[in-house]
């Protein structure tokens, strides 16, 4: 069947355009003209700005623009002019010889769109703030790991001081008691000689307690120095567990930040296919 007159033409358009607002997932508003006036409208399931069939066209819209120019139009109007934010489109409709007889007109509500940017933006947001924070973590992390490290070195260092130090403990500690067995010569030889050894007698007794002396405080020293060289032990041993720890962690942390690369792709993604419209 072939259309000849205007009426005939967007009679035909008018009903095709019935099932339109039905194609779209978005709410929509369907509407033919003739330039001068709706001939059908067809409000979307929520949408309804109130324009019926047989009112005229708004004189400052898209279709007298269109109906001059014969190029599609688009715009966009925010939710102030009809309450809700909307995306319009108007196209000319020629007859058989090409003149302009009319236009389509479709109006999306872009409700439902804008939430989805507001979402992916976000989101978006959120993900590279994560990351971020997962950037900043990781250093600390780094320098937390470089500082232990550190630790280990001061506490290898201080083993060996120990172990130096503990050799010079008992070499003092033979001193010691060498010199107390001179001390016992002394006095044996004190006594040997009498009233003219008395002298020497107390020379070598206080030898002998100098040597009981140091040999006392040598133990006491000694004792310290183990004690001290199991709480460096201690230590070696909770950073090693620290240091297994802190990998477990960085590695966490790596794949926090992975999975945030990943979410903040997606929501660029998301972002990019809520503004096709």
């Amino acid at each position: 069947m072939e259309f000849e007159t205007q009426e005939e033409i967007l009679s035909a358009l008018s009903l095709a355009a019935s099932h339109l607002n039905s194609l779209f997932p978005l709410d929509c508003l369907v509407a033919v003209s003739d330039g001068e006036k709706f001939i059908q409208v067809y409000p979307g399931k929520k949408f309804d700005p109130g324009i019926r069939s047989g009112d005229p066209v708004s004189s400052d819209g898209l279709i007298p623009r269109v109906m001059q120019t014969g190029k599609p139009l688009s715009s966009e109007l925010s939710a102030d002019v009809y309450g809700v934010p909307l995306k319009t489109t108007t196209v000319p409709v020629r007859d058989r010889k090409g003149k302009i007889i009319g236009t389509l007109d479709i109006a999306f509500d872009l409700s439902t769109q804008n939430e989805m940017v507001e979402i992916a933006e976000k989101v978006a947001a959120s993900s590279q703030e994560v990351s971020a924070s997962c950037e900043e973590l990781t250093a600390a992390v780094e320098g937390l790991k470089a500082f232990q490290e550190e630790m280990r070195e001061v506490g290898r260092k201080a083993e060996n001081h120990l172990e130096k130090t503990d050799e010079i403990l008992s070499m003092i500690k033979n001193v010691a008691s060498q010199t107390n067995l001179l001390g016992i010569n002394a006095a044996v030889e004190a006594s040997r000689a009498g009233e003219q050894g008395k002298g020497f007698a107390v020379v070598a007794q206080g030898i002998r307690d100098l040597s009981e002396k140091t040999s006392v405080s040598t133990d006491d020293i000694t004792q310290m120095l183990r004690e001290i060289n199991v709480f460096f032990q201690d230590i070696s041993q909770h950073m090693e567990e620290n240091k297994k720890i802190i990998q477990e962690v960085s590695g966490a942390i790596k794949e926090i930040a992975i999975s945030m690369e990943e979410n903040s792709v997606v929501a660029s993604k998301l972002l990019s296919m809520s503004r096709i419209l």
